[in-house]
């Protein structure tokens, strides 16, 4: 068996691995532990040596005095060897040599760039196969330039053929040895070295990992991986434990710095699983990336502070040299249409390159602006957060939001100083624990429809509010539903309950939503369906909350009543049912906070219905009341069948409610009810007691005459009252003083009039319109906003 076909692994080590003799250790001894003999091992230069042999460069380069820099430099190097190697001579001869050639190269430094900054490569792989030759790890050291061969200069292209072949001719030479080699440097076909550029150490690991046939990647870094965020400046940023290969490779074009473009290119066509992992705690989780990891909704927020843009002329030139961009290596972290343009975005390091190539092109016109950033959202399902991005970003400049053409990154350009403030709001909106929350309508009728308008008005001021996601996720009607737990659009709800709601009988209304995904589900009974109101008890006891216009509910028989509070009460779920009395006017509000404040209610009275207050108000003898009663129902003043307005039983309905809600025990049987509609015209079609209405006429006549002659007035009037411990209830027709409250009532409205301990001799009234489509969907919307206030 060949070396090659004995390699499981490559383990790659950054400069922050690498910073001291203490992280030396820590890596030689993951090595031991982590690694099998056959494993490559690439690394960087040792902390910050890099950049310093770049700077003697240009220091060299210009003319400056760079003595000090290198005698640092020189003895970084030497603390490192003398505090890691129990016998450090033959290393520290070797470095002598080493540097004394590099300040050769320094003299004529324009000519050498490449060769002073690969020394620190080399010393790195030699002291960490020394390190591990002590610990008893057969290790060599292996400069990359003996095997990778490339050509081109500024992006060198490895010749793949010719580096396989000389790596396992290589490689024979060190069976049974642990390779450590260098990263970032290979050379051309004249042996010239040539350095792989930015992020050229985590290339030639993917890449040396292919030609060898290795399985997995080991890129070891001081952070365990990709996070949400950057964990440096939001802290609850978290770790992304597994990425697609095409989500890696958005995640390194938008300028995330764990990954670049180019590490990613040698595993797109081979099955190379590539883990980011923490050389502080090798134990612990990790990041994979593969070809069909990945899942939606492990989002990544990533924010550049500094960014150019230009602006290019949207024309066939244009069009050909972002065509060949990926050729000069540019990717650009925008690109996208703007207003008869083509706007580019490129990181400030990027930027003087391409101004070099934009100049080459003279037919093309070009502005750059500065001081932005670039904020960027990746998850495979971005697209779901356009909305959010635009809540967010549409204010903080006039350049568009980008939807990458993968589909995985959303991108807003910024003011350069919001850029780290807008990043963590953006992240804290999708990483928060708050809820998601779905509003079921039942009922779509007119004062459903009434609801819909007010709650997409208001729906984007709630979910600020309350820092939650608040969606309609369901319609339904009398026989099928549309049900949508990704969000319904309110303004296309008709067009998408005609093209895709489903077949929905009210007993399989729970089994619809057994699976729902939502944190909490809110339903809406805007209907008058005994079936819907006979399932409360069932729904509540779902853990679902239900808001309720439905009277049948609250007035049914008194087993029903107590079982439906006593689901709520069990499941921590909330029944709320304000705008079943009253509409929008606050009756059951203040008879809660009545009860609640200690006080004792011994009366409720008042004009429960808006119709019947409209007819009275104008009734005075000079036309017939049949006359008035049609005048109003064609109006719409009245239901479509006036008896459900005359007969009184809505108004015995409303009455023991608000006894209920004043902790009496009442059945709706204990409410004296008199109708309006006498015995013979109960049963009758619509139309037929339409055409026989005027047989109400003398009845109403006489009552308006025998009132008038004691100065009073008629009113259909609901009321209980406690009487030596007895409750008094009734709905009918009664006399009252011209000067009483309920006599001056303004055309429509409800009145209510409550007596209780504190408020005998001056009760409290409260009066306004108490029916309507309007303020019974505001009486729900208030009631809705009640729920998720107590929910959240």
């Amino acid at each position: 068996m060949t070396a090659s076909q004995q390699l499981l692994a490559l383990h790659k080590f950054g400069g922050s691995s690498l910073a001291d003799p203490t992280c030396y250790r820590r890596v030689a001894d993951l090595l031991v532990s982590h690694s099998q003999p056959a494993d490559l091992v690439v690394v960087s230069a040792a902390g910050k040596t890099t950049n310093k042999l770049i700077e003697l460069y240009q220091l060299a380069l210009s003319g400056a005095d760079y003595a000090l820099l290198l005698q640092q430099l020189a003895q970084y190097q030497t603390n490192l060897i003398e505090q890691l190697l129990h016998q450090p001579t033959s290393l520290l001869e070797l470095l002598t040599q080493e540097l004394a050639e590099l300040e050769q190269w320094l003299t004529s430094a324009s000519n050498n760039r490449s060769l002073i900054v690969a020394c620190g490569e080399v010393w790195s792989s030699r002291l960490l196969a020394a390190l591990l030759n002590q610990l008893g790890q057969v290790s060599v050291a292996i400069d990359a330039r003996d095997f990778l061969v490339a050509q081109g200069e500024v992006t060198p292209i490895v010749d793949e053929k010719r580096s396989i072949e000389n790596l396992h001719q290589l490689s024979e030479s060190f069976i049974g040895q642990q390779r450590v080699i260098t990263g970032f440097i290979c050379r051309d076909e004249g042996g010239n070295t040539l350095l792989l550029g930015r992020n050229g150490s985590d290339y030639s690991a993917t890449l040396i990992a292919k030609l060898a046939g290795a399985s997995e990647v080991n890129i070891w870094t001081d952070v365990a991986g990709v996070f949400s965020a950057d964990p440096n400046l939001i802290h609850e940023a978290c770790l992304i434990e597994e990425l697609s290969l095409a989500e890696a490779e958005e995640l390194a074009r938008i300028g995330n710095p764990v990954l670049h473009h180019r590490t990613l290119q040698p595993l797109a066509q081979d099955k190379i699983a590539l883990r980011v992992r923490s050389s502080f705690e090798p134990d612990s989780a990790y990041t994979e990336i593969g070809k069909r990891l990945g899942h939606v909704g492990d989002c990544i927020v990533n924010g550049i502070a500094n960014i150019e843009l230009y602006l290019l002329p949207d024309n066939e030139k244009t069009q050909q040299l972002i065509h060949q961009l990926p050729q000069h290596g540019f990717f650009p972290l925008v690109a996208t249409r703007h207003v008869n343009h083509i706007l580019l975005g490129l990181t400030l390091e990027a930027a003087p390159s391409f101004e070099v190539l934009l100049k080459q092109h003279r037919a093309i016109a070009w502005s750059k602006h500065s001081e932005f950033g670039l904020i960027s959202l990746l998850d495979a399902g971005v697209s779901w957060y356009r909305k959010l991005f635009n809540k967010l970003f549409a204010k903080e400049s006039s350049w568009p939001i980008v939807l990458s053409d993968n589909g995985l990154s959303l991108s807003a350009i910024v003011p350069v100083k919001r850029v780290n403030l807008l990043a963590y709001m953006l992240h804290h909106r999708i990483y928060s624990p708050s809820k998601r929350i779905g509003v079921v309508l039942l009922g779509a009728g007119n004062i459903g429809r009434c609801w819909l308008n007010l709650f997409q008005q208001q729906q984007e001021k709630l979910e600020q509010r309350f820092g939650a996601s608040i969606s309609l996720v369901g319609i339904v009607g009398s026989s099928a539903a549309l049900i949508d737990f990704s969000g319904i659009a309110i303004s296309q709800w008709q067009q998408q309950f005609e093209q895709y709601s489903q077949p929905l009988a009210k007993q399989d209304l729970l089994s619809a939503f057994e699976n729902q995904p939502l944190d909490e589900l809110i339903m809406l009974d805007l209907s008058a369906d005994q079936m819907l109101s006979d399932t409360y008890a069932q729904i509540l006891s779902c853990g679902y909350h239900i808001i309720s216009a439905n009277k049948l509910a609250g007035s049914s028989a008194s087993a029903n009543y107590t079982a439906i509070k006593e689901a709520a009460l069990a499941n921590n779920a909330k029944w709320a049912y304000n705008a079943s009395v009253g509409a929008g006017l606050p009756i059951q509000y203040a008879i809660n906070d009545l009860v609640n404040s200690g006080d004792e209610i011994q009366e409720i009275s008042g004009v429960f219905s808006g119709t019947l207050s409209w007819l009275f108000a104008h009734y005075d003898d000079s036309e017939p009341f049949s006359s008035l009663l049609l005048r109003a129902l064609s109006l719409g003043i009245t239901e479509p069948d006036p008896r459900d307005d005359l007969s009184g039983k809505d108004k015995q309905r409303k009455l023991l409610i608000l006894a209920r809600e004043a902790g009496l025990e009442l059945e709706l049987t204990d409410i004296q009810l008199t109708s309006m509609v006498p015995d013979a015209l109960a049963l009758l079609s619509t139309d037929e007691f339409i055409g026989r209405a005027a047989e109400l006429d003398p009845v109403i006549s006489s009552l308006y005459q025998a009132a008038a002659k004691e100065n009073k007035v008629i009113r259909y009037l609901a009321k209980f009252e406690l009487i030596a411990g007895k409750i008094i209830a009734k709905v009918g027709l009664e006399q009252m003083a011209s000067d009483h409250p309920f006599a001056a009532l303004t055309p429509s409205d409800n009145v209510f009039l409550i007596k209780t301990k504190w408020y005998q001799d001056n009760p409290l009234i409260i009066r306004g319109p108490g029916a309507g489509r309007e303020v019974t969907a505001a009486a729900v919307q208030s009631d809705l906003l009640q729920v998720i206030k107590a929910v959240i």
